[in-house]
């Protein structure tokens, strides 16, 4: 395994995805890059005018990042939220301050949330204990986001979590690269299919990055379930800022550290004693035996300031491949011929596809001052893959099996700096390795 330091002296391919300046100011709806929020509406006071330089102040009540703005005559915006429930709090002179203690904010919305003021009395705070109502009343596009309950509880085959963007409308599994020796794809690619445009027509990114091979057009390896927060699926309607897709767009966020500690260990088994026989499968080509197993931990360094989190996830699994009716039908003939050419004949038994693979998902979130916030993520993968077919769900005799070694590198750095009030500075770098 090649080491990070190794990864970023010898193998780094920078990209720079993004160095943008948002201004906030509530005069324009600016569009978001990379896996945050926006949050933005009108302060008015009882008889529903606006209220002009109220503090709004945005807390994560997980980690206690906050971010402030002031309102103008047009209201107010905050820009580049990490997903997360906030604590919004609202201070003007003259009124009383109000606090909505549970907005969620979910990755690549843009939320409207609109505050009422009343006037100093009594109580010095008001606090809204019913849900908030936020709205989306500016987006124009189509898209769903799949949330961390649902990628927990509902049921998937293999803890590939973007099965579930099948869940979503118009969206399938993509069959382009079916039988193309030519670019017959890496084991275990995310092939999507937006309104039945081509796989290469969509765009998956992971915590604001590109996370899409070059060559084969398709997703690069993921984070693995349990370090996925949440993801969007954004079907149409969407915004240039994310970058060249004609079909559609995944957009996915990793979990963070918070100041309460919190992890999880898991082990999957699945063999052929346990499964249900399936009909289609010849005798004795009916072998599996896969092992999944991992853990998380996430947790503050330093409470409200620095969290880190950490995740490892591995896979050992050994079945039979499926092979062709001609050829199980013929096999004797099918020697024979070989043996008369002098080539060596087709041993099916004995043989087993295997598709082992090692992640590790490393984040850490600093809050450098005020408002300011770094964060670091790295990914690794390692997969060792034999007997695998010539090209993707193609059925191929032995002597046509390949074998598959990868070994993926990913280094995220996002820095969100705020000047005032009014001047938000984001920078997405992404230098990255794949082999």
């Amino acid at each position: 395994m090649r080491g990070l330091s190794s990864f970023l002296l010898r193998h780094i391919r920078s990209d720079i995805v993004g160095f943008t300046l948002i201004l906030s100011q509530t005069a324009i709806a600016w569009a978001q890059e990379g896996a945050t929020a926006q949050l933005r509406g009108m302060v008015t006071d009882p008889s529903s005018a606006v209220v002009v330089s109220a503090q709004v102040t945005a807390r994560d009540t997980a980690t206690g990042f906050t971010r402030t703005t002031q309102s103008t005559d047009l209201g107010y915006i905050l820009t580049t939220l990490p997903p997360g429930t906030y604590a919004v709090t609202v201070e003007a002179k003259g009124f009383a301050s109000l606090e909505a203690p549970n907005v969620e904010l979910t990755v690549g919305q843009q939320a409207t949330l609109d505050l009422a003021l009343q006037v100093a009395g009594t109580r010095e705070t008001i606090t809204v204990n019913l849900e908030p109502s936020v709205v989306e009343p500016t987006r124009t596009g189509l898209s769903q986001v799949i949330a961390e309950r649902q990628i927990e509880n509902l049921p998937i085959n293999g803890r590939q979590f973007l099965d579930f963007v099948l869940l979503t409308p118009n969206v399938h599994s993509g069959r382009s690269a079916l039988g193309n020796q030519v670019r017959g794809g890496e084991p275990d690619q995310i092939d999507i299919s937006f309104a039945g445009l081509n796989e290469v027509a969509s765009s998956i990114t992971v915590d604001g990055a590109n996370n899409m091979n070059r060559f084969f057009q398709r997703s690069r390896s993921v984070p693995s379930q349990e370090a996925v927060r949440e993801f969007r699926v954004l079907n149409a309607g969407f915004g240039a800022e994310y970058g060249m897709a004609a079909g559609g767009v995944v957009n996915i966020a990793t979990k963070s550290g918070a100041n309460q500690l919190h992890g999880s260990l898991y082990y999957f088994l699945r063999n052929n004693a346990l499964d249900a026989h399936d009909i289609l499968t010849p005798p004795g080509f009916d072998q599996l035996r896969q092992n999944q197993f991992g853990g998380t931990l996430g947790g503050p360094i330093i409470k409200k300031q620095l969290f880190l989190f950490g995740n490892y996830e591995g896979q050992r699994r050994a079945e039979s491949p499926f092979y062709s009716s001609v050829l199980l039908n013929n096999l004797s003939a099918i020697n024979a011929v070989k043996q008369a050419l002098g080539l060596s004949s087709e041993v099916l038994e004995g043989k087993l596809r295997q598709t082992n693979y090692d992640s590790v998902t490393l984040r850490s979130d600093y809050q450098v001052r005020g408002s300011d916030q770094l964060a670091l993520i790295y990914r690794f993968r390692n997969d060792r893959d034999t007997n695998l077919n010539s090209s993707s769900e193609q059925l191929s005799a032995p002597s046509n099996f390949r074998n598959a070694r990868i070994q993926d590198n990913t280094l995220v750095g996002d820095w969100t700096s705020t000047y005032g009030t009014s001047l938000v500075n984001k920078a997405l770098f992404h230098p990255r390795d794949h082999a």
